[in-house]
């Protein structure tokens, strides 16, 4: 539970000093890497497909039922879906993971973080330098950091990192969703006011 209260204070922390903040990096959304094969914009569909028997995982199947359900505010939220690594322990994507999670919107990706578990980090600027390996990532220089996080915002998407001895994670996130959630949020919270009756 310490490391899921961990992360979620970093990501806290990188919402407050990263907002507006675009650096020097002008990648597109197109452009951004993939986190164990998934990319922002998949359908969760083709996210399954990559995972074998994910779709008999209860992870996944309670995610779908709420899905049929629906809600109002469904239109308007992102639906968080965990795939936990003990749960798919013959599959090469999960070695050293403790879980990958994808968030969704309108049926696509629009989120990713993928949590390490192997090998430790003494320096987040070496998970960074790492990190910024990846195919059309900016070196490390062009990086926010600080003593455990690390932080870059292109024009589409934002990669965040933290590292902490053998407790680690990235995360990408799609900047024009969180644009077009905000957009319908706006719209679907007015028309239900204007067909309110008491």
């Amino acid at each position: 539970m310490w490391i899921v209260l961990v992360i979620f204070s970093c990501l806290v922390f990188f919402d407050t000093v990263a907002y507006g903040q675009t650096g020097g990096c002008s990648i597109k959304l197109d452009q951004a890497p993939s986190l164990r094969g998934i990319k922002l914009g998949m359908s969760l569909n083709q996210v399954l497909d990559l995972i074998p028997g994910s779709r008999e995982d209860k992870n996944v199947t309670d995610f779908l039922e709420a899905a049929r359900r629906g809600h109002p505010a469904a239109s308007y939220e992102k639906r968080s879906l965990d795939f936990q690594a003990s749960s798919y322990p013959s599959l090469p994507m999960f070695n050293n993971l403790r879980q990958i999670t994808v968030q969704t919107f309108d049926d696509r990706v629009t989120d990713i973080s993928v949590q390490y578990t192997y090998p430790p980090w003494e320096r987040v600027h070496d998970f960074v330098a790492k990190v910024a390996e990846s195919p059309n990532l900016p070196g490390a220089k062009e990086w926010e950091q600080d003593s455990f996080t690390g932080n870059l915002k292109c024009q589409d998407f934002e990669v965040r990192v933290f590292a902490a001895g053998s407790n680690s994670f990235v995360a990408l996130l799609d900047l024009a969703a969180d644009r077009k959630i905000a957009e319908r949020k706006k719209a679907v919270i007015e028309k239900a006011r204007k067909e309110f009756k008491p």
